[in-house]
């Protein structure tokens, strides 16, 4: 017997089991070829297609989409935006439609001189202009009061009105309070710089002396200058149509 023939014989197993866990580890390999190259193969054949191939959205889809982002992001806009766009669509459209504007003032401007209607002969009457003012004034003046009277209704019954954010006193209001607010926490008090209480302003009374004493004063003058000396229908008979630019440089 050699003294070291255990030792022989346990490195010869080790190296029949290397030698078999290698020759398994080969036939696995080879086993797991096929597919691998099957898997290649595939995504050889994915790749070699035209991406459209696998989404193609339709074109009503796009542009519903688009219709729907943009009015999305219209909504959006502050108003403020709003009127700026509006107010340069108008001057654009001034310019664009310049040459048949100009030919319709023409048009108007011809009936106003020579019609005997009723507002073409108020048009040439000495009074038109001021009657016109104060016809306008009271449209206006009144139509403000009645919204107001509206808004202020609205917040007694615990509403609030679409119009109030547009009243020039309740964003005064408003901007007094939070400075109130603010002169109290630099004092140390403790307050809500967040809280917006409903306040409310009465609207003034109608103002009924105006149109029985500062009406006439303003009148009765104009009335009796046109009376005596009438000078407007003379006057418009020299002149020209006025042209669209005119018009918006006048006003």
């Amino acid at each position: 017997a050699f003294p070291n023939s255990h030792v022989v014989m346990k490195g010869m197993a080790i190296s029949q089991g290397c030698h078999s866990s290698l020759h398994m580890a080969a036939l696995h390999s080879n086993d797991m070829e096929p597919a691998r190259q099957k898997r290649k193969n595939t995504i050889v054949r994915s790749s070699s297609l035209p991406i459209s191939s696998f989404s193609q959205t339709p074109f009503h889809v796009k542009a519903r989409n688009f219709a729907s982002s943009a009015l999305s992001k219209i909504r959006n806009v502050d108003e403020v935006t709003m009127w700026r766009v509006a107010a340069a669509t108008f001057v654009f459209s001034i310019v664009m439609f310049r040459p048949f504007l100009d030919a319709s003032l023409v048009q108007v401007w011809n009936y106003l001189q020579t019609s005997p209607a009723l507002l073409a002969r108020c048009f040439r009457h000495d009074h038109w202009e001021w009657m016109l003012a104060v016809s306008a004034f009271f449209v206006w003046i009144h139509g403000f009061w009645a919204a107001d009277r509206l808004v202020v209704q609205a917040g007694k019954e615990g509403r609030v009105h679409p119009w109030r954010k547009y009243r020039l006193q309740d964003r005064f209001e408003a901007q007094k309070f939070q400075r109130e607010q603010a002169r109290k926490a630099k004092r140390g008090e403790l307050v809500d710089m967040n809280f917006q209480p409903n306040l409310v302003t009465n609207p003034s009374e109608w103002n009924w002396k105006a149109w029985i004493f500062e009406l006439p004063l303003y009148v009765v003058p104009l009335f009796l200058w046109d009376y005596f000396i009438p000078r407007r229908a003379a006057k418009i008979a020299t002149w020209s149509a006025p042209t669209a630019f005119q018009v918006c440089r006048d006003v």
